[in-house]
């Protein structure tokens, strides 16, 4: 799903799909996705990871990494190609990252319960408030 203002070429996009990389990537070394500069990594449980950072482009990009086994897989799947989301934004200039990854991270709880994952990842409905963004 993406959201543009016309006037303005700003937009806002969430997009889910199965991540390239296995969870157990060390997501906030720079090298290892490639699509984040500088990226933070935020482990909520043993079955969710929060990466945020910008591109190249400055734009802010949030991601979500959920070990999510989709019905019908192998064991093993969940771990070696998990759910994957990312939440991009350059239409709401006044929305604060703890906001960004509250959302993204109530998308990831939807999309886990939708698509019915055998593993019933525990997914928050929103950010702990115990975890410190930087």
């Amino acid at each position: 799903m993406i959201r543009t203002d016309i006037s303005t070429g700003m937009r806002i996009g969430l997009t889910y799909k199965p991540s390239p990389f296995p969870f157990d990537t060390a997501f906030d070394k720079e090298s290892e996705t490639g699509i984040v500069l500088k990226p933070r990594l935020t482990q909520i449980n043993s079955d969710v990871k929060l990466v945020y950072g910008a591109d190249e482009y400055r734009e802010a990009r949030y991601q979500v990494y959920v070990q999510c086994r989709i019905p019908g897989t192998p064991s093993g799947q969940e771990r070696e190609v998990p759910l994957a989301g990312e939440l991009t934004d350059t239409l709401t200039a006044g929305v604060n990252v703890r906001d960004h990854l509250t959302l993204l991270l109530h998308s990831a709880r939807v999309m886990a319960n939708t698509l019915d994952c055998q593993n019933k990842p525990v997914v928050p409905p929103a950010l702990p408030a115990s975890i410190t963004i930087s």
